[in-house]
Order: structure tokens, then C-alpha cells, then sequence
């Protein structure tokens, strides 16, 4: 489905009893750009992608926002303990809860994403659409190909059915050479005990079988590398979804661009106000869309910001060179 936008007016009404104008809505302005219903629908269905747009790249950041929040919460332990190497105790005490806090946060803002992403798009375009197909295709491929994505996938159930899925906190300290003037290397490893998911019946046994393959010794798992490789497959996920987006939001800005040309030649000014209205035969509107163009401006900042995100999992944060 591909939306194209007439840059043009065209009204069926006259000008000086119209059903549908351009305007603004701010107490003392009473001129009017009068279009006709069709360029009035047109509007509000560029207005629909543009909130849908601006909607995903927030919810993506969000997700992002509590990644950045678990990963500064290790790097912080990490550092605490490298300067106060005789706490170990203290440093251990609710740290896991802490960690725990921190995940549950950060799965279930990829839930949310997931969820309502396909919401969105199914709304938007619909459930038989040739857009909604490629983006859900898009979430069943990573889940095939990538074990992280599956694991973190099968902890959020658990965590919402169960229990929390941090276990505990591991703080090894290693000498970066053999070297008596090596650099010692803090680090700080939540990890998961795979035995106690055996219980959860609801918890994916291929996946848990997966796991089981992955344990240590003592039958535990390291969880951040999974967490990482999720956060990364969303983030490849949302690539896959701006490219399917491109075209309509590309249109639907270029709509809102022509609106506030035209308002400035018919106002002498445009505003955040400026909206599409629909009129009521006693000259009180209606439905009405804004067209401030501050969600077009905001949504190109995240899509900026977030821009190189699907190589997470290959980041390494030092203050050293």
C-alpha cells in the first residue's frame, strides 16, 4: 500500500460557506483555507502516519533508554568495586535485585514495542497487507535465527508468570597480562541458575534445552551476552520496519510541508496551531488534525539518534585506549 498525496487544492464548496478548511486554531483568527472532504481525508490519513512514525521511533527509544539503564547500573557495580576492592559484601548485597529491576524493565519495553508494533501496522494498513506480512515476518525471522532473541523471549514470560529472572551477581576481577604491572579488569556477570525454570511449566522446553547446552559447571548461564543480541535483533527488526515505512511517511511529510507553505502565503505566518477542521453547518468545527510539524522534527531527531544501533552486541565501553 502506497499513499501518494495530490499537492493541490481542490474544493468542492464555495468559499464562503465551506465544510472543510485550513485554519488556525488561536483565539481572534478567523481565516480559513477552504479544501474539499477528499483533501480533508487526505490529510488525516498523512496525519495517522505521521503520529504512527513518530510512535515507534519513541517506543524503540524507550527500549533503548532502559537498555542504556541495566548496562550504566554493571558498568557502575563494576566501577564501585574496583575502587572499593574490600566491600565485595556490601556490593553483593541487592545487587541482584537491583539487576533485576533493570531487566524487567528492559523486556518489558521490547514487549510493549513488539506488541504494538504489529497493533499499529495492522491498523494502519491491515492485517492482509503486504506491509503488515513483511514486518511480522521481519520478528519470526530473528526469533528463528537468533538463540538470544529466543531466551530473553522465554524470560519475559517467566518473569510475567513466574519469577524474576536474575539469579545472581558474579564480580570477577582478572589481570589483563602476565605481567607483574598488568592491569587488573573489573567486571560484574549476572547470571541465571538454568535448573530453577525447570519447574515453569509454561517456559519453552527447546529453548530450555538450549540453555541447558549453554551452562557452566555449576549449571549457570551469563545473561548479558543474551540481553545484548536481543536488544540488537529489535533494533534490526525497527531497520526493517523504516524501510517498509520510508515512502508513506515520506509522502505524508511532504503533505504537511505543503500546508504550512500554503498557510504562510494565506496567513502570513504558520503556527503549531495550524489545523485541518471540519465545519459544522452552524460554523463551529468539527473533527479537526493538527499539523504542527514538531512530530515530523522529533521523529527525524530519534531516527538520527538511534541510527547505528544493530551492532550493539559489539560495543566495548572503556575509558582506556
Amino acid at each position: 500500500m502506497r499513499i501518494t498525496y495530490v499537492l493541490y487544492w481542490v474544493s468542492s464548496v464555495t468559499a464562503s460557506q465551506p465544510t472543510h478548511a485550513i485554519t488556525i486554531l488561536v483565539l481572534g483568527h478567523s481565516e480559513r483555507i477552504p479544501i474539499s472532504p477528499d483533501k480533508y481525508e487526505e490529510i488525516r490519513t498523512a496525519h495517522r502516519f505521521v503520529m504512527f512514525g513518530l510512535s515507534v521511533e519513541e517506543k524503540l527509544d524507550l527500549l533503548l533508554q532502559n537498555f542504556l539503564a541495566l548496562e550504566e547500573c554493571l558498568v557502575g557495580m563494576a566501577l564501585e568495586n574496583s575502587v572499593f576492592t574490600g566491600d565485595i559484601e556490601n556490593h553483593l548485597t541487592g545487587a541482584t535485585l537491583r539487576v533485576n529491576r533493570h531487566v524487567a524493565n528492559l523486556l518489558t519495553s521490547a514487549r510493549l514495542y513488539l506488541d504494538q508494533l504489529l497493533h499499529e501496522v495492522s491498523a494502519v494498513y491491515g492485517y492482509e497487507s503486504e506491509e503488515f506480512r513483511k514486518v511480522k515476518e521481519l520478528t519470526h525471522n530473528q526469533y528463528d535465527s537468533v538463540f538470544g532473541y529466543r531466551v530473553m523471549e522465554a524470560l519475559r514470560n517467566h518473569v510475567q508468570h513466574r519469577a524474576l529472572p536474575v539469579h545472581g551477581m558474579k564480580f570477577p576481577m582478572t589481570r589483563l597480562t602476565d605481567t607483574p604491572e598488568s592491569k587488573l579488569g573489573f567486571a560484574v556477570v549476572p547470571f541465571a541458575i538454568v535448573s530453577k525454570f525447570e519447574d515453569d511449566k509454561e517456559f519453552k522446553k527447546s529453548v530450555l534445552d538450549e540453555l541447558q547446552n549453554e551452562t557452566d559447571k555449576k549449571g549457570d548461564v551469563t545473561l548479558m551476552p543474551y540481553a545484548r543480541s536481543y536488544v540488537e535483533c529489535i533494533a534490526k527488526i525497527h531497520i526493517g520496519l523504516r524501510d517498509t515505512l520510508s515512502e508513506d511517511l515520506a509522502a505524508a511529510d511532504t503533505l504537511f510541508d505543503h500546508l504550512h507553505r500554503q498557510a504562510e502565503l494565506a496567513f502570513g505566518r504558520c503556527s503549531p496551531a495550524l489545523a485541518a477542521v471540519s465545519i459544522n453547518e452552524n460554523g463551529t468545527y468539527g473533527g479537526r488534525v493538527m499539523l504542527s510539524d514538531q512530530p515530523i522534527q522529533r521523529r527525524r531527531s530519534l531516527e538520527k539518534r538511534n541510527k547505528y544501533m544493530d551492532s550493539i552486541s559489539r560495543h566495548v565501553v572503556s575509558t582506556d585506549k
